[in-house]
């Protein structure tokens, strides 16, 4: 979006991700700064970051603040402005605004109208743990979990697909689809429509769990009885 600052026009930009930030948002120069805010760590790149004699660049300036929560959950705000601006304070400034209303949201699940599903409110990592997998504390996510079990590392996703993606591959009994690069997956719809995506299809919440092994077949039906046999 466009908007208007102190320091001039300029474009705006705010993504907010669920998920292990390590690396996702691009480089962090050594320069850049950070501080812990209401719980939060809160890093500034700016565009001379990454120059080694801090030198300020020509033509257009811009500014990154990434916002991290313990939780693997975060924000990113990117402000560009014209030359002979600083697009850093009014970066701060915003992503300190996006900070004061998300504290102030509803817990997640919670918020009026919204379409529940069977995967409101699910842990992702219930299962797994219950089949005696091993969690690290920064590979639980939203709607993922990552974990070994049986010695081997792998990892389920619940996420809500297009109805019609269960109609366009060979599937079993108990869900496996292939997708058609030849990468095995275990793919099984665990309810009805509830909602339509932005092209009008419905969607269906799903697990997915990567592989073809015993240890993916394990893991998927596990989570089919546990949602499906209750």
């Amino acid at each position: 979006m466009t908007l208007t600052t102190a320091e001039g026009p300029g474009s705006f930009d705010l993504m907010v991700v669920a998920g292990i930030f390590d690396g996702a948002w691009g480089i962090v120069p050594d320069t850049s700064k950070s501080a812990t805010i209401d719980g939060a760590t809160v890093t500034t790149i700016e565009d001379r970051d990454g120059r080694t004699d801090r030198s300020i660049p020509e033509g257009e300036r811009w500014c990154r603040v990434d916002v991290k929560y313990p939780a693997s959950v975060g924000y990113t705000v990117s402000l560009r402005l014209p030359a002979g601006g600083d697009p850093c304070p009014a970066a701060e400034r915003l992503a300190r605004a996006a900070m004061a209303r998300w504290a102030g949201q509803p817990q997640h699940g919670t918020t009026p109208g919204l379409p529940l599903s069977i995967l409101t409110g699910v842990d992702p990592c219930v299962v797994p743990v219950a089949l005696g997998a091993s969690v690290a504390a920064n590979e639980q996510q939203l709607g993922a979990c990552s974990f070994r079990l049986d010695g081997v590392h792998t990892g389920i996703l619940f996420d809500y697909y297009p109805a019609a993606s269960f109609d366009d591959g060979p599937l079993d009994e108990r869900g496996r689809y292939v997708l058609p690069e030849g990468y095995a997956l275990m793919k099984g719809q665990l309810g009805p429509s509830f909602t339509v995506d932005e092209e009008g299809r419905p969607l269906v919440p799903a697990v997915a769990v990567g592989g073809d092994t015993p240890t993916a077949h394990r893991v998927m039906n596990a989570v089919l009885d546990h949602f499906l046999d209750d």
